[in-house]
C-alpha cells in the first residue's frame, strides 16, 4: 500500500478525528494571528509607524 492509500485510508476511518484536528488547528492559527495583530513585534510597530509617517508624507505634498 502506497503512503498516499494509507493516508486516505485513514481519513476515511477517522473522519471525525482528522475534521476535529483540522477545525483546533485552524481555530489555533485564528487565535494566533489576533494576538499576533494585538502584540506585535516591535519591528513590525516599527514598520508600521513609518509606513504611516511617509503616507502621511504623501498627503501633505
Amino acid at each position: 500500500m502506497s503512503v498516499n492509500q494509507a493516508t486516505i485510508l485513514y481519513y476515511l476511518q477517522n473522519k471525525d478525528t482528522v475534521s476535529q484536528y483540522i477545525a483546533d488547528w485552524l481555530e489555533w492559527g485564528h487565535q494566533q494571528r489576533k494576538a499576533q495583530a494585538l502584540n506585535p513585534h516591535p519591528a513590525v510597530a516599527r514598520l508600521r509607524k513609518i509606513k504611516a509617517e511617509r503616507q502621511a508624507q504623501l498627503k501633505a505634498n
